[in-house]
């Protein structure tokens, strides 16, 4: 469980630690509220794990004074149309609503974001759009940060087992994620080992990968448990 408190201050102390790394300062590279503005860009905000982070990141950051945009697709107004309720995001950030239900479809878009926005980083939550964003980058001599997230180490072990067969699937899928770790600026992993077998299998430089791990059990999960659980089987 993330609790709003717990990602307002992941929010505000490491990941923008991090976002910031790299810049042109002898000093902290820590970066205020007023210095900064933070984009995600996800297929959409409800049901799954992704999206739950994303939501609460995206509140974290803002409950500490960041400026905060969410780029979704017309998946999620999909949903909305149909009476469903995402995660709830904070008032004072703002949804920017891509116009196809592809991320292939909404590159233009993506592209014409990066051209106008004035954000610092931008934040691909999930692979479609770590994809849409690699392509839309390209050309952009003036653009934001670029940071994808990787959430486990299932697809190395799978591409390290292809490897050793030499299945031509997975010379498709290394020169994919080549080039999409050559247009980030960074890649945020949710462990060392993570980012350790990104360095082994795809060549990503250690300079890029940034461990950023997941949020631990605090006082707001323990609570959930004492509530009653429901139902009669349970």
């Amino acid at each position: 469980a993330v609790s709003r408190r717990l990602c307002a201050a992941v929010g505000g102390g490491v990941l923008s630690r991090l976002l910031s790394a790299g810049q042109n300062s002898e000093k902290s590279s820590f970066l205020e509220p007023e210095q900064m503005k933070i984009a995600f860009i996800i297929q959409d905000l409800f049901f799954r794990g992704a999206q739950y982070a994303t939501a609460m990141l995206a509140n974290g950051f803002a409950a500490k004074g960041y400026e905060v945009d969410v780029l979704v697709s017309k998946v999620h107004d999909d949903f909305v149309a149909e009476g469903k309720s995402p995660f709830p995001l904070d008032t004072t950030i703002r949804v920017v609503h891509l116009h196809e239900r592809r991320a292939r479809q909404n590159i233009w878009e993506v592209r014409r974001y990066l051209r106008t926005t004035d954000a610092t980083a931008v934040i691909a939550m999930d692979s479609n759009y770590e994809n849409a964003l690699a392509l839309a980058s390209i050309g952009l001599w003036k653009r934001p940060r670029l940071y994808t997230v990787e959430h486990g180490i299932r697809f190395a072990m799978n591409a390290d087992l292809t490897l050793r067969k030499r299945y031509g699937r997975f010379n498709r899928e290394r020169l994919r994620r080549k080039f999409v770790y050559s247009r980030m600026d960074g890649v945020l992993t949710v462990s060392s080992g993570v980012s350790k077998e990104l360095n082994r299998l795809f060549g990503v430089p250690t300079r890029k990968l940034h461990v950023v791990y997941n949020p631990v059990v605090d006082e707001t999960f323990k609570a959930k448990l004492e509530r009653p659980p429901g139902h009669p089987w349970l």
